[in-house]
């Protein structure tokens, strides 16, 4: 082949074109998907911004966009994918909903195993290079292990995997979580106050002394949590 590559492939006006088209239809846009019951994905969270999605207030921002979210949504399902191919083990479902309308809480579990005699709920979660590297050193996030407990509580099972994925590069890694009653315990109770307060149309007390704390910063309601009175007044 004699030819140079760059004769025939380039960046030009169809290809900025084609670009443009891309960028008309907002495939970087923000995503804000409310919902009125409490997720696990967020338990961990400041109670007040968790009553703050489950009332609808719109947010100051989004801090995933929807190309993000897409990226997530793939990594889960090459996952399932993969798993389900195995057969030391078997996939007995996929995208399950779990719910309890006691306490207000749902979400959607990636995966059920079952590996010898023992049922898995599993939970698949897609990592940037410096998160993996993190999790590399430090263990699981707190956040993650707490939100498959709550998993592991609804489908009243006893054990759970937690598989995260480099989205950067071809690596994974596991941690088998186990149910915790004293964790399951708080996340009852931390649910039924949140049901009291959206019911009687109140918000928690601010957990934060300063909107520089760093939940207040990452957190897509803050300019109107602190814009509020630090009270129970109805809204």
């Amino acid at each position: 082949m004699e030819d140079s590559i760059g004769n025939f492939v380039r960046q030009d006006e169809t290809s900025k074109r084609f670009e443009s088209f891309i960028s008309q239809n907002n495939l970087d846009r923000s995503v804000f998907c409310p919902t009125s019951s409490f997720d696990p994905s967020h338990i961990t969270e400041c109670p007040r911004r968790m009553i703050y999605r489950a009332r609808g207030i719109s947010p100051d921002r989004i801090p995933e966009s929807y190309m993000d979210s897409m990226g997530d949504l793939f990594a889960r399902k090459k996952w399932i994918e993969i798993l389900s191919k195995f057969k030391t083990f078997r996939m007995i479902d996929k995208s399950v909903v779990a719910a309890d309308c006691h306490y207000n809480i749902s979400g959607n579990i990636d995966a059920i195993l079952n590996i010898g005699e023992k049922i898995y709920v599993t939970k698949i979660q897609p990592l940037t290079q410096e998160e993996f590297l993190e999790v590399k050193e430090k263990g699981a996030f707190k956040k993650h292990v707490v939100e498959l407990i709550v998993y592991i509580w609804l489908t009243e099972t006893n054990d759970g995997l937690l598989l995260y994925d480099n989205q950067n590069a071809t690596e994974y890694m596991s941690f088998h979580v186990i149910a915790y009653p004293p964790v399951i315990k708080s996340i009852m109770k931390k649910c039924l106050i949140l049901m009291d307060h959206k019911i009687q149309g109140t918000i928690p007390e601010r957990p934060y002394k300063s909107k520089k704390s760093q939940e207040c910063v990452g957190c897509e309601f803050s300019l109107n949590c602190w814009q509020e009175k630090n009270s129970n007044d109805k809204k």
